[in-house]
């Protein structure tokens, strides 16, 4: 248990200096923190994507005016696909 602590520490680390320097802002940050700590105790991976509601876009990396959107995988594809049945474009 300890070392998958340690290990959600570290990735969250890693993740949190692509994410500064992409522009993220702090809470976004702590989104994740949370999700990948809690990815530790459920080992299930967490994805996320980008969604620009207004231009109806997709993206796995950060966008302008992207909402950041993190879940489970187990759920995440069907969101993924959902939107893309709407209409959405992935990028």
């Amino acid at each position: 248990m300890r070392n998958q602590v340690i290990t959600s520490i570290i990735s969250f680390l890693n993740s949190l200096l692509v994410l500064i320097d992409d522009g993220l802002n702090k809470t976004h940050c702590l989104n994740l923190f949370f999700c990948t700590f809690n990815n530790a105790y459920m080992k299930e991976e967490v994805k996320t994507a980008w969604i620009d509601e207004n231009n109806k876009i997709v993206s796995f990396h950060v966008i302008d005016n992207g909402k950041l959107i993190m879940k489970p995988e187990n759920q995440f594809w069907n969101f993924i696909f959902g939107l893309t049945n709407t209409g959405y474009r992935i990028l």
